[in-house]
């Protein structure tokens, strides 16, 4: 492809080269650059990136104005089929975080725990299954580490109940 090519394109005819457009109520993967997981696309008319889930709405008759965010139905940053995108604020990003128990912060919220929270090594049958075979002999909690792939430390603080994996 030429530049001179890539000039005369429009955005749109970018944009959707850029998608993989599947069926309707499934999600339509960004194949092209991303940021922190989303999509971005350059605009020519603007001069600067754009986020292609911003582009995705507003190329199909959806106004995105300053200031708000582009918020997924379907939990997936890279998907770009509008019928999975809304407009919503900071606050109402925040509020759908919480009740999809998505948000982990350094302050522990109670739906992003366990498996729940994407920093999680073990699943939650994983950790009923280390405190039912625990019986405090020595050695175990390193054995039971090995074969699970954790730290000594994490398995006493799972049998000790201060870690939920």
């Amino acid at each position: 492809m030429t530049a001179y090519y890539k000039a005369t394109r429009t955005l749109e005819e970018r944009f959707w080269a850029k998608v993989d457009r599947q069926a309707d109520d499934q999600c339509w993967p960004w194949t092209a650059a991303t940021t922190k997981g989303y999509g971005r696309v350059w605009d020519t008319s603007l001069g600067r990136h754009r986020r292609a889930t911003e582009v995705a709405l507003t190329l199909t008759g959806t106004a995105v104005p300053a200031g708000v965010f582009v918020c997924h139905h379907c939990d997936n940053p890279i998907c770009v089929n509008p019928s999975h995108l809304y407009v919503g604020t900071a606050t109402s990003n925040v509020r759908d975080m919480d009740a999809r128990g998505r948000r982990v912060s350094r302050v522990p919220h109670p739906a992003a725990r366990g498996e729940r929270n994407h920093q999680a090594k073990l699943s939650d049958a994983e950790v009923v299954a280390i405190r039912g075979r625990y019986t405090g002999r020595r050695g175990e909690q390193t054995s039971l580490a090995t074969e699970y792939g954790v730290t000594p430390q994490l398995v006493h603080l799972i049998v000790k109940g201060e870690h939920r994996g």
